[in-house]
This record gives C-alpha cells, structure tokens and sequence, in this order.
C-alpha cells in the first residue's frame, strides 16, 4: 500500500469524517477549557530583554522539567499554553512595548497587542504568553506565521485573526518593583488590574488552582484543552530572574502508530510513522527521535518493499528530503508518546514506548488526534 506523503495532509482529516471534524472545531477553546480548567479571567473565555525598564532586572524566572507534578502546601499550578513568551509593558516615557524572551520588539507582528497599552496603569509590566485562539484550540502555526508581517500586513491579519496575551504575572506597577514580593500578593495585584480594564478580548489571567488533582487533570487533557502542559510555582516565592524555581511537567499522549519505514540504519533507526484514514488510505504523520538497537529489533522481521524511497517525509512541520528511507509493508504497529499535533502532523519528533503486537495496522486511525490517543484503546 502506497504512503501518502505530503505537506496539508488534507486527505487525513477528511478520511476522519467532515461531520466528526467540523464537530470537533465547533466546540472552541473556551468550551474545552471549561471540560478541564477554570475559565480565564478577564474576558470569557526564556526572555531575556538586554537590560532594565526602570530598575526592574527583566532576565526572566525559568522552569525546569520535571516528570512529576510537586505536592504540598505551598504550591500552586497554572496551564502552559502553546505560545510565545513575552512582556506587555506600558512605560510613561518609552510608550508600551511588546518584548520577546530575547529582548526583541514583537509589537510591530502583534499590533493589536500594543492597543491594550494606554489602558494598562502605566508603568506596569507583565509577563505572560502570546497565543492564537482557534475554534478547537490553539493555532501556534498562525502565531509563527504573524512573525514575517509587519505594518500594514500586521494589522489587517489583526483584524481577522488577532492575538491575545495571557498574563501570569506582574513584575511592575506604577514603576515600582514588584519583584520581591510573594507570588500570591502579585497573582491578587495582576486580577485586579485586569478586572479593572473590564472585559478585554486580548487580555486575559491564566487559570490557577492549588489543587493537585484538578492540574493532573489539566495534564491528562492538555490536548483538548489547547495547552503544552503545567507548571507549578510556589506562592510564597519572590520572583527569581535567571533562576529555574518552577517546575514544569509537558503533557504527553499516546498514540499507536503504523510503522512505514525507517530512516538511517537499525543501529538507530527512526521511525516512519502513518495512520488509516477512514476511507483506507495510509497517511504519514511524523518520524520518530532516534531508537536504541535494541529496541529496533522487530524491524529485522520485516522484508523491506524494496529500493530507498526518496519521497519526503512530513517532520517539524516541514518536508523534508532524507537521502533515503526504508519503507517496509504496513504491518508493525508502535506506541508512541507525541505533544504537539499540528494539522495531522507532529512539530516535533515521537518517543518511541513499546512495540504493539496486539493491534492490527488497519485499526490504527487518525481518529486518535482527534481523541485521547492510545491510552483509550
């Protein structure tokens, strides 16, 4: 059987069923929000700026990874979106500023976000996430895409598909340093300056809880939910630039997979992944990271179809041509964990779990992006 291969990979959610996809979308990131978190507040729903605004260090408070949640009193969890880091900052003398976790001025991509200035108290500065909300989630790709436009460009994608900013702290108000102050008197100082803007399309509080459970259900439908994963920060810390104080655990699914072929040698092969349409057709949806030999030994089992296949595969959102990869017939089946599905297709690379003898190829779907994955099975 042929492996479709390309970049929309349209054939995918079309073989899913239009009515079961267009249903999908419908529901809207706030309605899945609500099924797993808070609602926003607001309206319903690492940096590194070169220097200082006002004698506030802006070197930006970090996370590490952690494969588990902390617990104990203390510790409060937020959602990690699927956005771009920045600071929101209105200076009385600089005008207001939209900085990248680099120091680079985001505001000429993201006008819209610029707007919200002149209502903030001046002198304030707030970090938090640049995201694109779609109806069924968030759009990271139209996020990236608004980075090649500027000026006149800038504002008319605004003007059909805006940002918005997501605030999880405030390091600044009125000039002064907020900075040492314990994160729960900022977490109280930045609701009541949004809710004091009133509703704001654009401006929105991330959800917090102190309730473990609730985060580990965030986590397990970190999907849905449109979000990359939680972090957990203590409430009584001070906020700590340079320093990696919150934890963060990434939320991972998975998800099994038909193998197509590999990429280099069975000395550490990746894998070449596809998924059934409903309508038979065999779709690549992404590779694999790098399988130890071991690992790789069901691969010795199956006789390849022939000659190096040349064709592109879809990885980190690009097609991009190997020198060469084997494909193999349709018959091995792999669990994978993945994070990011974008369009029928992973950003990043799948982790190898184990191998699924139990499964026939043909019942894996792409109905398993739309879903829970194979933990469902």
């Amino acid at each position: 059987m042929a492996l479709r291969l390309g970049r929309d990979h349209a054939g995918l959610s079309a073989g899913l069923g239009a009515r079961r996809v267009r249903r999908a979308r419908a529901a809207g990131i706030r309605g899945r929000l609500r099924s797993v978190a808070p609602p926003l507040r607001g309206h319903p729903l690492p940096f590194r700026t070169g220097g200082q605004l006002r004698g506030v260090d802006l070197e930006p408070q970090l996370s590490q990874l952690s494969r588990d949640l902390p617990s104990g009193p203390g510790w409060v969890y937020e959602p990690k979106w699927d956005g771009f880091r920045a600071l929101l900052a209105d200076l009385p003398e600089r005008g207001t500023r939209l900085l990248s976790r680099r120091g680079n001025e985001l505001g000429p991509h993201y006008p819209e976000l610029l707007a919200l200035g002149p209502r903030l108290r001046p002198g304030a500065v707030l970090d938090g996430e640049i995201v694109a909300f779609v109806e069924g989630g968030l759009d990271f790709g139209a996020l990236q895409y608004r980075l090649s436009m500027r000026d006149r460009k800038a504002w008319e994608a605004a003007a059909t598909r805006p940002v918005s900013f997501v605030a999880f702290d405030v390091l600044q108000l009125a000039g002064d340093d907020l900075t040492a102050r314990p994160f729960s008197e900022r977490r109280r100082m930045l609701e009541d300056l949004v809710a004091r803007l009133g509703a704001q399309p654009l401006l929105h509080v991330t959800p917090q809880t102190d309730d473990r459970e609730l985060a580990l259900r965030w986590l397990r439908g970190h999907l849905s939910a449109g979000i990359e994963g939680v972090v957990a920060k203590r409430a009584l810390d001070r906020y700590r630039p340079g320093e990696r104080a919150w934890v963060k655990v990434k939320g991972e699914r998975t998800v099994d997979a038909v193998v197509c072929g590999y990429i280099g040698s069975l000395a550490q092969p990746r894998l070449v992944l596809g998924l059934f349409s409903a309508d038979g057709d065999l779709y690549g949806f992404g590779s694999t990271y790098p399988l130890r030999e071991r690992e790789a030994g069901p691969l010795r089992t199956i006789e390849p179809l022939g000659r190096k296949s040349q064709r592109p595969i879809m990885h980190r959102w690009q097609s991009e041509s190997f020198e060469g990869w084997t494909e193999l017939p349709p018959q091995l089946v792999v669990e994978v964990a993945v994070t990011h599905v974008d369009h029928g297709r992973l950003r990043h690379g799948a982790h190898f779990r184990r191998w699924r003898f139990d499964r026939e190829a043909r019942s894996c779907t792409g109905e398993q992006l739309l879903g829970g994955g194979a933990g469902d099975e």
